[in-house]
């Protein structure tokens, strides 16, 4: 399975088993800005972590999907906005997530490793989206660097 997400927001799932084949290739509609950084998770490849211009860090459960055609979306656990775009987010198999955004920090987010076992579209409490800790870091390159 290929990962990938657009400019326009939707993260993509492409079955190289397939090829071409119709159906090959699944696109769900995330968010209305771009998504300039995705993580699955490493021993629990249903779980997403979506960073995006919207200033979000998302969490997706791949495992139960609704809607129709271009109206499908996967299950949002949970989401926790930062003040300005976040730009990467990344999953290590403890359960933790890491995400960089343009306010200058780094946050970990711990949801620990009992997380690969959380039912089809669990939802999240706010203080569970909250983050563990948050690390001042300048992430101003002195470069463009594009999200």
């Amino acid at each position: 399975m290929v990962y990938f997400t657009t400019l326009d927001g939707a993260f993509g799932m492409h079955d190289t088993r397939q090829g071409s084949a119709a159906g090959a290739t699944q696109l769900l509609q995330l968010s209305d800005k771009k998504i300039g950084g995705f993580s699955v998770h490493p021993r629990a490849p249903h779980l997403v972590a979506t960073a995006s211009l919207d200033r979000t860090l998302k969490l997706w459960d791949l495992r139960k999907v609704s809607g129709k055609a271009d109206w499908r979306l996967p299950a949002l656990l949970g989401e926790h906005e930062s003040r300005l775009s976040v730009s990467h987010a990344a999953w290590n198999a403890a359960g933790q997530v890491a995400t960089s955004s343009y306010d200058d920090t780094i946050k970990i987010y711990d949801f620990g490793p009992r997380c690969e076992d959380w039912p089809p579209g669990r939802t999240l409490k706010d203080a569970e989206m909250q983050p563990a800790v948050t690390v001042p870091h300048n992430n101003q390159t002195g470069r463009w660097v594009t999200m």
